[in-house]
């Protein structure tokens, strides 16, 4: 697919003060405080400085059923009228094809079923996070995301949980297989020939084998991006990731297909690992500048800092 033309439109990403509401993943998103006095949050941190609110809640969506996903999109588009009315930006923290207990999550993982991972050396499936090469999967979650875009006017999406890694590079279903030699006209080994494929990583199946898995994953965001377009065509797509996949090359593989590059920090003493930071700052700034994205870097409270105070 060719790029998608820059717009003017997009240029508050490059400034980003972001603050958030919600009380965590699994908030219900229901239980926001009354308009007015929402409204008055927002001109209060309009005035300190922040351009863009993060909506948390019904994290692991594929988990709940249409009437609670469709009463969480209602309410949210009524809190983000008034966040743009206040001129701050809406971002949804959104997982990708993530499952969980909660809610109708066993019913929903059941049906599921056919939809997770597969391991390379048992050929036994693994739950917790779908294949996103399964395409009946992919739809499901490409759905999920536009509907949301399209019912509550939301300006970003930062999309958590999708990464083909987060349950290990090894998925091997058979629409990864088929996928995998169409594309590279290669043929992943069976169980009993697959041990030279992960135990020697200098293997040049195993090479081919990583770099097209790592790609999978901005084919997605492409794709979505492209969809998204003819919902709403200034609307961002960001993922979310941790520092350590920087090695494996991860987000120099998703820079060409997001308008924002964001990770999260994952350890919380800055001071003692300056070193590890710095070093991680510089590679995701590196892949932002080559594309000419905005970025961000994300901590949680800086232990290290609290304890030398």
């Amino acid at each position: 697919m060719e790029a998608l033309p820059k717009s003017k439109a997009l240029d508050w990403a490059w400034n980003l003060r972001i603050t958030d509401v919600g009380s965590g993943n699994s908030e219900s998103g229901f239980s926001f405080r009354p308009d007015e006095e929402f409204r008055n949050y927002c001109r209060t941190i309009k005035a300190n400085g922040y351009n863009a609110i993060i909506e948390q809640g019904l994290f692991w969506y594929c988990t709940y059923d249409d009437e609670t996903r469709a009463e969480h999109m209602k309410n949210k588009k009524g809190l983000f009228k008034i966040m743009h009315e206040e001129g701050l930006k809406a971002i949804r923290h959104a997982d990708g094809p993530s499952f969980n207990a909660i809610s109708q999550g066993a019913f929903n993982t059941a049906k599921a079923a056919g939809w997770f991972p597969v391991d390379m050396g048992t050929l036994r499936s693994f739950q917790g996070g779908g294949c996103i090469i399964n395409p009946f999967l992919r739809e499901h979650v490409m759905e999920h995301l536009i509907t949301y875009v399209k019912e509550t006017d939301c300006d970003m999406l930062m999309i958590d949980e999708l990464s083909v890694f987060r349950m290990g590079a090894n998925c091997a279903c058979e629409f990864c297989r088929k996928k995998f030699a169409e594309d590279t006209g290669y043929s992943l080994p069976m169980p009993d020939n697959q041990t030279p494929l992960f135990e020697k990583p200098g293997n040049h199946l195993n090479a081919v084998w990583m770099d097209w898995k790592l790609r999978q994953d901005g084919n997605f965001f492409n794709e979505l991006k492209h969809r998204l377009a003819k919902v709403k065509k200034d609307v961002l797509i960001t993922s979310y990731g941790v520092d350590f996949q920087h090695p494996i090359g991860r987000f120099q593989k998703l820079a060409p297909y997001l308008n924002v590059v964001g990770i999260e920090g994952t350890n919380h003493y800055l001071l003692a690992n300056y070193r590890h930071l710095l070093v991680c700052r510089k590679m995701q700034a590196a892949s932002a500048n080559e594309y000419s994205h905005s970025q961000w870097h994300l901590h949680y409270d800086d232990w290290g800092i609290s304890q030398a105070e």
